[in-house]
């Protein structure tokens, strides 16, 4: 007899039940998210140093809050969706290669493994792109760079699985700053991505890594500071409860 036949028909209705709401509305959230990632992503916030024509973009803001609420797997997808169709709009170029589109699905990836207490995976793969960086004669010669990757590593070290409990604080404090530390990580690794493949790619100098020091370190601080306050908006108020963001249904790709 098949499995399915033994199942209780109660619980049999009720996994049928679920996979019929569950599954629309996750597709539903990943292209709602996609959207507005790609709308957010239109606008320019500051220029990259050593690469005429290209800026960080607002993007960099929404990316890590859309892995906080709606999980790594289908924040990522909704992320990478975003950045294949900025690319095709002429939005943005293939500045990273076939890599480009990914970059904002990684900030996504990261983020949502914090939010959901995956901290260990989080650790294991900012710590592999550190390692990735050091391998490469460039990236020694552009150590001072990886301070804010190896903040974003002592932070996850710090603080684990207080990470998602922060985010699901009645505090609104520990909100700002569970989201502020999801965010950072999830921004600082999909930085180092990307400076990883413009060694690759560009072979650029060692000094105009270590010249974008100031201009990152205010970047990164406004990004964070910034997907705090929106994200911790959307957890706090009704928008959260109407979308139905809560991690156990939101991720059921």
């Amino acid at each position: 007899m098949p499995i399915h036949e033994k199942l209780d028909p109660v619980l049999q209705q009720k996994l049928n039940h679920h996979k019929s709401i569950f599954f629309p509305r996750s597709l539903a959230l990943i292209s709602v998210f996609a959207a507005l990632n790609l709308i957010v992503d239109i606008i320019p916030f500051s220029p990259t140093i050593g690469i005429p024509g290209t800026f960080f973009r607002l993007g960099w803001i929404l990316s890590p809050i859309t892995g906080i609420l709606l999980g790594p797997l289908a924040g990522g997808i909704s992320c990478t969706i975003a950045g294949f169709l900025s690319i095709a709009m002429g939005i943005q170029p293939w500045t990273f290669g076939i890599f480009t589109p990914f970059r904002s699905g990684l900030s996504a990836l990261q983020s949502g493994l914090l939010a959901q207490n995956q901290w260990k995976l989080a650790l294991a793969l900012l710590s592999f792109f550190i390692g990735v960086w050091f391998m490469l004669p460039a990236g020694r010669d552009a150590w001072p760079i990886t301070s804010f990757h190896i903040i974003g590593v002592l932070l996850i070290v710090m603080f684990r699985s207080n990470i998602q409990t922060y985010i699901h604080s009645p505090n609104l404090d520990k909100v700002a700053l569970g989201i502020s530390i999801a965010a950072y990580c999830g921004n600082i690794t999909r930085h180092l991505f990307g400076n990883t493949i413009l060694l690759f790619l560009l072979d650029l100098s060692p000094l105009i890594f270590i010249s974008a020091i100031p201009l990152t370190f205010i970047e990164q601080l406004a990004f964070t500071l910034a997907s705090a306050i929106l994200g911790g908006t959307i957890i706090k108020t009704s928008i959260h409860d109407v979308l139905q963001l809560d991690q156990s249904r939101a991720n059921n790709l």
